[in-house]
């Protein structure tokens, strides 16, 4: 995300509790996804979608912030 220009005030965790916490999304959106898609044999679009899910998240926060940011993916298929 960017951390100038127009969310400059916005309170951002330091970068290496950002990157960790992070970690942890993607951990336990990729083991949710990995479950569900393994099944039908589609384990290799886990990791794009399990990216697609954290973007959308971030907007999320922005919005949970204050910032009039639409949350809307950039989205193309397959992930």
């Amino acid at each position: 995300m960017n951390k100038t220009g127009k969310y400059s005030n916005i309170h951002w965790l330091p970068e290496e509790e950002y990157k960790k916490a992070v970690g942890q999304l993607r951990l336990n959106i990729g083991a949710i996804l990995d479950r569900t898609f393994r099944m039908h044999g589609m384990e290799v679009y886990v990791p794009g979608a399990t990216d697609a899910i954290i973007n959308l998240a971030e907007k999320f926060a922005l919005r949970c912030r204050g910032v009039d940011s639409p949350i809307q993916t950039d989205y193309k298929e397959p992930y």
